[in-house]
């Protein structure tokens, strides 16, 4: 089955590539799109906000990044679209699956943690999986034979 509009949120590791590199199978070549989504996390400062070009340049590295990274994509797809948002990455997942009902797919990279390391860190694969009203594809990286 191949999908029309497939949101990917990415946070440029590993584990994003290898689900970016699932979505050339999972989106229909014809009419379908890919929007590739990056969520930038401003740490918390416990001593006052950052200087604004501390935030500028985290967005202007991001973007960069992900327009990079759908370069590469749009050679294998075709329609590659990008939206760059600040905040908490699993709520703004979920908040762009509700602005925009035509995704009918969520491709995201998943550690695969388990037990007290997901407690312990959270999980943004988890949380999406959970709420999203949409199908959601879990990609994870096979590890290393011996590792």
């Amino acid at each position: 089955m191949a999908f029309k509009h497939i949101l990917c949120p990415v946070d440029f590791s590993d584990y994003s590539q290898v689900a970016v590199d699932a979505l050339p199978g999972l989106v229909d070549r014809d009419v379908g799109r890919i929007t590739l989504l990056h969520v930038v996390e401003v740490p918390v400062s416990y001593g006052g906000e950052f200087p604004a070009e501390f935030t500028r340049d985290l967005d202007q590295q991001a973007a960069k990044l992900l327009d990079r990274w759908a370069a590469q994509l749009a050679t294998k797809v075709g329609r590659v679209e990008t939206k760059l948002r600040v905040g908490h990455p699993a709520n703004q997942i979920l908040d762009a699956l509700d602005v925009d009902p035509s995704i009918d797919l969520v491709v995201i990279g998943s550690h695969g943690r388990s037990g007290i390391k997901r407690m312990l860190l959270g999980s943004v694969a988890e949380k999406v999986s959970r709420h999203a009203p949409c199908p959601v594809f879990l990609a994870r990286a096979t590890p290393a034979r011996g590792a």
